[in-house]
């Protein structure tokens, strides 16, 4: 694994932390000056909204989480503004607009417009994210600046070729958590406020900053349909992890869509997957996680305890299993 693909793992875990405050972790004591932080501010609005029992924003972040998170900001509180600093330091914080998939010369022009290889998991890693970053930071702050940052970049992917995805070794675990980050991306910008209508760029371009019907149905069309479909292929046969590394993917996409039947059947997957042909090493959380009684003639400890199947395999693909099932957690309703 590169330097550049753990340095973004880490700032995940950070910029997701900030948003949900879910676990506190360590970070490095650097403190920046009030001159160089943005100042929080209340301009722009969560546009909420419940949609055949969807809520939207909500497929990375719970919308009165969010909501919270900025109030604290405000108020200056711990451990929010450490959370707050740290993902600042950033290179997917910078204002300064870059695009891992832009062709040279072009606005919006995808540098690789198909994804047939994992030399396109890069790009999107890079882009999810950064998009991520700044449509949060957007929200935070109000800057117009983060909103063309991120709004750009995933325009960028709505122009792929719908006909250029094709299957290729372990695209179902490697592709679906960059997506998953732009699509969250895409469903903050759908979701928020536009504080100004147009925003011009260091090279005169006047660029419009509201989510269109063209932004949506271009991605859905262009990326999240054709990625679903071509790339996180028979998710519910899947070995463990890999079970469950499609399902974060195709789950925002469904949720992303309103696409209830998707995501009911997604769901099911996540915790029964009832119809896996291969129903003992699937990651559904129903396989996955086994209660030992203390009278289990098997159980050595002489005590209840809860069996994680994959902690027999190792620690780290044990530990998306417990990551990859809150997407839905708050983003739909029965």
């Amino acid at each position: 694994m590169s330097f550049s693909i753990k340095h973004r793992a880490w700032w995940r875990g950070v910029v997701m932390t900030l948003v949900a405050l879910g676990s506190i972790a360590l970070l490095p004591s650097h403190d920046a000056s009030a001159a160089t932080t943005p100042a929080i501010s209340d301009t722009v609005k969560l546009n909420i909204t419940r949609s055949d029992g969807f809520l939207h924003p909500a497929i990375s972040v719970d919308p009165s989480q969010f909501q919270n998170t900025r109030d604290e900001l405000a108020a200056g509180k711990q451990p929010w503004t450490t959370y707050y600093q740290g993902m600042l330091e950033s290179p997917y914080a910078s204002t300064t607009f870059q695009a891992a998939n832009l062709k040279t010369g072009t606005f919006d022009t995808p540098k690789d417009a198909t994804f047939t290889s994992f030399g396109q998991e890069d790009p999107l890693s890079a882009d999810g994210f950064r998009a991520y970053t700044q449509a949060i930071l957007y929200y935070l702050t109000g800057n117009s600046q983060y909103r063309y940052n991120a709004i750009r970049l995933v325009r960028i992917w709505e122009n792929m070729d719908p006909n250029g995805f094709k299957y290729y070794a372990d695209a179902h675990i490697h592709a679906p958590v960059p997506f998953y980050y732009l699509v969250s991306a895409a469903e903050l910008l759908k979701y928020t406020s536009v504080t100004t209508p147009t925003y011009t760029d260091d090279q005169g371009n006047t660029v419009q900053l509201a989510w269109t019907d063209t932004d949506n149905s271009k991605l859905i069309n262009n990326l999240i349909d054709p990625l679903t479909s071509k790339l996180l292929i028979k998710i519910k046969d899947q070995y463990l992890a890999q079970h469950l590394y499609p399902l974060t993917g195709a789950l925002a996409g469904a949720i992303f869509k309103d696409d209830r039947a998707a995501y009911n059947d997604y769901v099911e997957q996540t915790f029964i997957n009832a119809n896996s042909n291969r129903p003992y090493i699937n990651g559904a959380i129903n396989n996955m996680f086994h209660q030992m009684t203390a009278d289990d003639p098997r159980n050595p400890v002489g005590v209840d305890f809860i069996q994680h199947l994959e902690m027999g395999r190792d620690a780290n693909h044990s530990k998306d299993d417990i990551f990859c099932p809150p997407v839905y957690n708050s983003s739909a309703t029965p």
